[in-house]
């Protein structure tokens, strides 16, 4: 059975040797994590293995009974290794690298793929097709697409199709509109490497670059209220943000095991609320403080929780959680399992905005006793039989 990167369950594969002449086992990595495709030559035995997070290449020596770290990638998992008589080759990155058995380093391998590129030539392309992202102008005017590395903005009724960037050769996308109408944002490898870019929506002016030194992917960017911040996610588990005006970045928050993919604005730009993956325990919600600079977390972490979002007021803060735990059984087999697991919830975000599903219990109205000119409580009056 397949299991996802990172599994630390019962069901993560282990590395074994069994012994024709002895009939035994033995458990050759004994590790909480994923060791898979063991290739053995000689005395040792390789394997990939993803104990420190990011899958890698590691070898046991027999003759030692030790284990050694053989490749030291952190960005992009080690995949397909397969095992030669001097060598092994692998793919990373979308690379090939061959690890030589000998002196154990890795290089990667140049590819040169020699044709008449016929599908960089020039032409007319119906891109209407290739649409990746889509959104509607704050004032509802003009809408705007993403297509085949270009940004476009289309009118509502009147008016022509715009080509914001049109950058031949250069691919642009998770574009993004301010706000305020003013700005378009969009992620673009005109540098070589993802940074995070602004221009005027009508197509008028120049694009400006408002990050620098780009190190990996970047995730989707998302306007603050005021149009003045970029939030974002990248590759290496980093949440941060970028000032428009100082292109000052600033670190939300980082994460241990997996990268961050739900991640929202307050509606005054105060706070932002995010889903991390963590290490030890579910997908928390945390709440993060411009003003302080510093995080809160919203659940326990006994429950996968994620997709934050804010009322629109900013009294609440709702998020998905997998908390519902009511079981089945299956008609054959008395193993139980769990199905719709997921629900809305909600936390208020102040200590005077009450819930809208606080208790509520219906009491009894007691009737006052009457009191006389002078103020003294009358007794009931009794009437005869």
């Amino acid at each position: 059975m397949f299991c996802p990167l990172n599994y630390r369950g019962g069901q993560a594969d282990d590395v074994w040797i069994y012994d024709f002449e002895t009939k035994k086992i033995e458990n050759i990595t004994n590790n909480p994590a994923q060791d898979i495709i063991p290739m053995w030559s000689g005395n040792k035995i390789y394997f990939a293995s993803d104990r420190d997070h990011t899958m890698n290449l590691f070898v046991y020596d027999l003759d030692t009974k030790q284990t050694r770290k053989l490749t030291n990638f952190t960005e992009f998992d080690v995949k397909f290794p397969s095992l030669g008589d001097k060598a092994i080759v692998f793919e990373n990155g979308g690379y090939i690298y061959r690890l030589d058995l000998a002196t154990e380093k890795a290089e990667k391998v140049p590819i040169q793929i020699l044709e008449d590129f016929d599908i960089g030539r020039g032409g007319w392309r119906e891109v209407s097709k290739e649409v990746t992202n889509f959104e509607i102008a704050p004032d509802g005017s003009r809408a705007l697409f993403g297509a085949r590395g270009d940004v476009f903005t289309v009118p509502a009724k009147s008016g022509p199709t715009r080509n914001i960037t049109a950058t031949s050769g250069v691919h642009e996308r998770n574009s993004k509109w301010s706000p305020d109408g003013k700005w378009i944002a969009y992620i673009s490898d005109a540098t070589g490497e993802d940074e995070i870019f602004i221009e005027p929506q009508d197509g008028s002016g120049t694009a400006q670059r408002l990050t620098q030194n780009a190190d990996t992917y970047k995730y989707q960017p998302y306007w603050s209220p005021d149009s003045k911040k970029l939030l974002w996610a990248d590759k290496k588990l980093r949440l941060q943000y970028v000032e428009v005006e100082t292109k000052k970045v600033t670190l939300v928050a980082q994460a241990k095991v997996w990268e961050y993919s739900d991640y929202t604005w307050s509606p005054d730009g105060k706070w932002i609320a995010y889903a991390q993956p963590e290490e030890h325990q579910m997908t928390t919600v945390y709440l993060y403080s411009i003003e302080t600079g510093k995080s809160y977390p919203v659940t326990d972490g006994w429950s996968d929780s994620y997709q934050p979002a804010f009322s629109s007021d900013g009294k609440y803060l709702f998020f998905v959680s997998e908390r519902n735990f009511n079981p089945i059984y299956g008609s054959t087999e008395w193993n139980h399992i769990y199905t719709d697991m997921a629900g809305i919830y909600l936390v208020t975000l102040a200590k005077d905005v009450k819930s809208p599903f606080a208790p509520k219990s219906d009491e009894v109205k007691v009737k006052e006793e009457k009191a006389d000119s002078k103020g003294e409580k009358k007794e009931p009056e009794k009437k005869g039989k």
